[in-house]
């Protein structure tokens, strides 16, 4: 179809969120090698050859079409110190990195000089979420909520119940 479905930060909710867009070259190429991997096989694209020399040639690698605060955290987790200096194989952008420890900051979950986690911080990098989620789900459990929080960070998590919902 020369549709893909990717992550990308939506500022609307401040989650990444789920895009339809337009397959790279790159990608394209890549899904059709994998049409005769195994066994004779075809590869079939609802476009021209024109509109294939038209795609981007490769996808904007993912590190930077997300929010890095979830990363940024587990970096921290991991590897205590100045999240700059961590060997990234592509850095996050800039502007998204300070945005990223801002908000670590903002939550509680990094000390001021943003270079180790809180106890916070901790607990928050233990959850499977994004840390806004996290930060949610330890207070409503401190408040004897959890089950309504759960439901609420579920909701919240998943994108295609908030684009339809508009």
């Amino acid at each position: 179809s020369g549709l893909v479905k990717r992550s990308r930060w939506d500022s609307r909710v401040g989650l990444d969120g789920l895009e339809l867009g337009k397959v790279s070259r790159a990608s394209a190429d890549q899904r059709a090698g994998r049409a005769g991997r195994i066994a004779p096989g075809y590869a079939l694209r609802l476009w021209t050859k024109a509109e294939h020399a038209a795609l981007k040639a490769f996808d904007e690698p993912e590190i930077r079409r997300v929010d890095p605060a979830p990363l940024l955290l587990a970096v921290l987790a991991f590897h205590p110190g100045d999240p700059r200096e961590f060997d990234f194989f592509e850095k996050p952008r800039d502007a998204a990195f300070a945005a990223g420890l801002a908000l670590l900051e903002r939550l509680g979950a990094i000390a001021p000089c943003g270079r180790s986690l809180t106890a916070l911080g901790r607990a928050i990098a233990d959850l499977p979420l994004h840390p806004r989620l996290g930060v949610i789900l330890l207070e409503a459990e401190k408040r004897g909520e959890l089950h309504h929080a759960a439901r609420f960070a579920s909701l919240l998590g998943d994108r295609d119940v908030i684009e339809n919902a508009e």
